[in-house]
């Protein structure tokens, strides 16, 4: 991405993100689903496994999968 593009998506409020997402969404007639992000960066995605994590690396001990932390509760995002 654009550096001006992050740049200001860091200091938008995320109400006002959700709003444009949704305007664009109607436009090209996607649906916008929302789901609840509660301990998606703290369990597994292969498994239920719960662990605390100060890294920005994950590491489930069930089955010794290693991720970056932010990919590994986008796939639980998408998998609910």
């Amino acid at each position: 991405m654009d550096r001006e593009i992050l740049y200001i998506l860091h200091f938008l409020p995320f109400r006002k993100l959700r709003e444009i997402i949704e305007y664009k969404a109607k436009l090209k007639r996607v649906k916008v689903i929302y789901v609840n992000p509660k301990d998606t960066f703290k369990t597994c995605h292969r498994y239920v496994y719960v662990i605390q994590t100060e890294s920005r690396e994950f590491k489930s001990p069930k089955c010794g999968l290693v991720y970056n932390r932010d990919l590994n509760a986008s796939i639980k995002i998408v998998m609910r």
